[in-house]
């Protein structure tokens, strides 16, 4: 009779226990946590293939290999929010990441800084809470590895489950999490450059720090600024995406777009056709966002004008985005005030 009510007891414990650990992990969480997430959009069909279909590309082999941090380098508007989001959900990635991981249990966790969203949505204390959250939401009994002290002091007093989160306890955390034998996690981080800037070199300095964890990968993706290529220029596995996507602006904004409108021949034999088409993906420089743009006037244009005669609009287009804006914020303007 005792030992079924120490068996009782013990599974009371346990259940509170676990009750307990949950509380804390769900303390991690934010409202805007997942928003900048849904607010991507997805990959176009044909886009980003060749990121797998080739095995010897840098991606592939970086999946599997021991190499530490890809870096997603691209200009603004070339779609590296997009492959980013691509990546962490194909599950070719994750079929790679398995052989990686070997006999340890792979976990994925992925962050989306956004500069113009809230506090937590582009500071490091943000980054850390989403990551951790992601990790331990469905595998709470790792939270006693993770903040030791923190599930210490909860044990003697249930309040402290809403003790604020600081960033030193966060990093260690992460930090505890890889360093156990069994696991092998890869952390897929976009955006470093909508990081508060005064962040960027303490962002960097953590990267640095969870790379060299021993069972850690770490994906990002930034602009090419400054404080990033002084950092992981030449030292890490790096693909500049505006100079490899052509083939996927192309698919993505003329093959179904022009075909869409029903202006030219799917064929695309007819040469000025070819010429505007092309010309327009050469000069996007892999910047999705500016071949959108384009190709909107492009099509507006050719309801009424010959490929030929849309040509002079794409010559005198803006080689760049904040060129185009400002010159649609300066035409807005009343004339007297200009």
């Amino acid at each position: 009779m005792d030992q079924r009510f120490q068996r009782i007891d013990l599974s009371f414990q346990s259940a509170q226990e676990s009750k307990l650990a949950q509380s804390i992990v769900d303390s991690l969480a934010f409202p805007e946590m997942q928003s900048r997430y849904q607010a991507i959009t997805d990959h176009h069909s044909r886009t980003f293939e060749w990121m797998f279909s080739d095995t010897d590309s840098q991606y592939h082999k970086w999946l599997h290999a021991q190499s530490s941090i890809f870096w997603v380098c691209g200009e603004a508007g070339s779609g590296k929010s997009t492959l980013m989001r691509y990546l962490r959900g194909e599950f070719e990635s994750r079929a790679l990441l398995e052989t990686w991981a070997g006999d340890r249990q792979l976990m994925l966790a992925a962050h989306y800084f956004w500069i113009p969203g809230s506090p937590l949505q582009k500071s490091l204390e943000g980054m850390l809470r989403t990551l951790l959250h992601q990790l331990l939401k469905d595998q709470s009994d790792l939270l006693p590895t993770a903040c030791p002290a923190r599930w210490a002091q909860t044990q003697g007093s249930a309040h402290m489950i809403n003790e604020p989160w600081i960033y030193a306890e966060l990093v260690d955390a992460v930090a505890n999490l890889g360093t156990r034998g069994d696991l092998a996690i890869c952390f897929f981080i976009d955006g470093l450059d909508e990081c508060e800037e005064r962040s960027h070199p303490k962002l960097n300095q953590l990267l640095r720090r969870l790379s060299n964890l021993p069972h850690v990968k770490i994906c990002m993706s930034s602009r090419p600024w400054t404080a990033f290529k002084r950092e992981f220029e030449g030292n890490t596995e790096t693909i500049l995406l505006h100079e490899l996507n052509l083939r996927d602006i192309f698919e993505y904004d003329f093959r179904d777009g022009i075909s869409a409108y029903s202006f030219v021949p799917p064929s695309l034999e007819a040469s000025p056709t070819k010429i505007l088409i092309y010309t327009t993906v050469l000069k996007a420089q892999g910047v999705f966002l500016w071949a959108s743009i384009v190709m909107d006037g492009i099509c507006t244009r050719l309801v009424h004008q010959s490929a030929t005669e849309v040509l002079p609009y794409l010559d005198d287009f803006p080689p760049d985005l904040e060129t185009h804006f400002e010159r649609q914020i300066f035409s807005r303007i009343d004339a007297t005030y200009r």
